[in-house]
């Protein structure tokens, strides 16, 4: 009943599973009021969204949804968001961004809302652990070496630059010969703390890692690059939620 009201106040986008998108949740998560009603609010928008306000790959939309608060909190009391893309300027539907891109089909719209048809329910944004150990693997167990991940976890608004696998190889061996303390500072310079960066933004302002270097960004032909100190890396990923913060995967 909380969210219907939300429904009436201004315009939303609603992101409708299909019957047999409904019938495949398992009972024990549609018995739970509480989980229900934060899996359903994460798949409304608050904000109207036509396939022709996306943006068109590779640049991502973000658009907010009515998830908040919890396990799922941000700075400035911000919903967690959802990401969304075109993949040309004249697509008629867009995608939403998550593990599996899930297409949008429709939209219809009633009175205030705009309502699309998706084929399975949205996954509700992970914790730092499980979407570090699908996107970066090398770099979690970095992490954990460092004793950090706890920490990293439970502190709210984190961007991470994580290097690849790739990358993590390249400095193994010297990453052994270094004590706990040096490499979470290395770690810590990969990271904004307290600040969101999501790629509709992160080029239009310089950031400040956790560590106190200083990052900036460029964007040509070939891809979107950060910059700090002496080092740049090409993002070759990028806006990958989880539950408290955004990751971009880096090369380096």
């Amino acid at each position: 009943m909380a969210l219907f009201s939300q429904l009436g106040q201004g315009n939303k986008t609603v992101f409708a599973p299909s019957n047999e998108a409904f019938s495949a949740v398992p009972e024990s998560v549609s018995s739970n009021t509480t989980l229900l009603a934060q899996i359903l609010s994460y798949h409304i928008l608050n904000d109207s969204y036509t396939p022709d306000g996306v943006q068109v790959s590779p640049s991502h939309s973000i658009a907010r949804t009515l998830l908040m608060g919890d396990q799922y909190e941000l700075p400035g009391n911000r919903s967690a968001p959802l990401v969304l893309s075109r993949n040309s300027s004249d697509a008629e539907m867009f995608s939403i961004i998550q593990s599996d891109n899930i297409t949008a089909m429709g939209p219809v719209a009633a009175a205030n809302l705009q309502v699309y048809i998706i084929d399975e329910v949205l996954t509700l944004p992970p914790n730092l652990s499980t979407i570090a150990t699908e996107l970066a693997p090398s770099l979690a167990g970095v992490i954990q070496m460092a004793n950090l991940l706890t920490a990293l976890e439970e502190t709210p608004g984190l961007t991470i630059f994580a290097p690849n696998d790739a990358a993590i190889a390249a400095v193994q061996s010297s990453l052994a010969t270094l004590n706990e303390t040096t490499v979470q500072t290395i770690l810590a310079n990969h990271v904004i703390n307290g600040t969101v960066a999501y790629s509709d933004r992160i080029t239009a302002e310089n950031y400040t890692s956790a560590a106190g270097s200083m990052f900036s960004f460029m964007t040509n032909d070939t891809g979107t690059y950060v910059m700090s100190g002496d080092a740049t890396a090409m993002i070759v990923a990028t806006d990958a939620v989880y539950n408290k913060g955004v990751i971009h995967v880096s090369l380096t």
